[in-house]
């Protein structure tokens, strides 16, 4: 089973959402976990810099953190994101796309076979994070200045609807 929590702007206690604050606050829940790294697709945002600077495309052509430190830097030159997906992955797993490249706009459900964590942004309406650990999940809405009573939303399917 995957879970999904959908964190909008009333529940960050904003006006605003997809912020790069907001991205950070989750993303500090992360930063003590080792041998994993974050691969990010789809990225796209208002930033203090120039993006592709922030969000190098390396020779194989992927966006990859090897830790949520690297992320956190990258993420605080950001202003708000509009779109994008943040895969929290181990890095001795595989990469497996479930149907290409993940997107943000896809349909809802995790992305890559493996990961631990998808956050997607989407149009600076909302986040949609993932994860088959609901522990995981439960620790951002605790960590995170979020209204506590968001519910995590239950899917049948591994990967997608």
């Amino acid at each position: 089973m995957v879970y999904k929590l959908e964190v909008k702007a009333n529940d960050f206690k904003s006006d605003t959402v997809c912020m790069g604050w907001q991205l950070i606050e989750i993303l500090r829940n992360f930063e003590c976990m080792t041998d994993v790294e974050w691969l990010i697709f789809d990225v796209y945002g208002t930033t203090h810099r120039d993006l592709s600077q922030l969000f190098e495309i390396n020779e194989t052509g992927e966006i990859i953190f090897e830790s949520t430190k690297d992320l956190i830097s990258s993420v605080e030159q950001v202003i708000q994101f509009e779109q994008g997906v943040f895969c929290l992955v181990p890095n001795s797993e595989e990469i497996q796309f479930i149907d290409g490249p993940p997107e943000t706009e896809s349909p809802e459900g995790m992305q890559i076979k493996g990961s631990l964590l998808e956050i997607r942004t989407f149009d600076y309406s909302f986040f949609e994070i993932y994860s088959r650990d609901k522990d995981c999940l439960e620790k951002i809405k605790n960590n995170c200045s979020l209204q506590k009573n968001l519910i995590f939303k239950g899917i049948d399917n591994e990967f997608r609807i």
